[in-house]
């Protein structure tokens, strides 16, 4: 087997690489991005803080492909769904699975966010484009999927289903359970955004 820097052969840095982004995402979710630290990750991999650097740039690089990882689990979660319920309702309970993501998940999702910012910050352009590109895509894919159009265009849509997403997202106290909310919204307004393909 070829042998990488250091005597890491190419299974164990693709190995160790995987490993690191586990530790990465479960740290984001735990701390978030700026309280995320190089040594407590390769601590967690079990290997020297100065091997990091064999494996990854920097920790940009490690989170970039982290960030990836999440969205590319939430596209094949949002296929599955789509495809076992291509309809309105599959659609539907998309957006509530996607709720439920986000909510429990703060530190990952809050993309107006102060550490969000800072991590985007340290990407160049193509990378960001990267990374909201392939949400929008993933969108675009489970509208076509659960057969609806929309009314006014791809992007409103897409635009106004993560305004009402944010919104319920808030820090804002409710007595009512907020998916209830979320779930009452989102069936009132598709139906002025989108419509069933005829």
């Amino acid at each position: 087997m070829k042998t990488g820097p250091k005597g890491f052969t190419d299974g164990e840095k693709q190995a160790l690489r995987s490993s690191l982004v586990e530790a990465c995402i479960q740290s984001w979710i735990d701390k978030g991005y700026t309280k995320t630290s190089i040594a407590a990750l390769t601590s967690s991999a079990n290997i020297a803080t100065g091997s990091f650097y064999l494996l990854f740039e920097n920790k940009e690089e490690l989170f970039y492909e982290s960030f990836l990882s999440i969205q590319n689990d939430l596209s094949e979660r949002a296929h599955d769904i789509t495809h076992r319920q291509p309809t309105l309702e599959g659609f539907i309970a998309l957006n509530m699975m996607l709720y439920h993501e986000y909510d429990s998940k703060p530190f990952l999702y809050t993309f107006n966010d102060h550490d969000f910012k800072l991590f985007l910050k340290k990407l160049d352009p193509l990378q960001v484009n990267r990374l909201f590109e392939s949400n929008y895509s993933s969108f675009e894919d489970a509208l076509e999927t659960c057969g609806l159009t929309s009314i006014i265009s791809d992007t409103f849509t897409f635009d106004t289903l993560n305004t009402l997403l944010s919104t319920l997202r808030s820090g804002h106290e409710t007595t009512t359970n907020k998916a209830d909310i979320y779930e009452l919204m989102l069936r009132a307004t598709l139906p002025h955004i989108t419509k069933e393909k005829k």
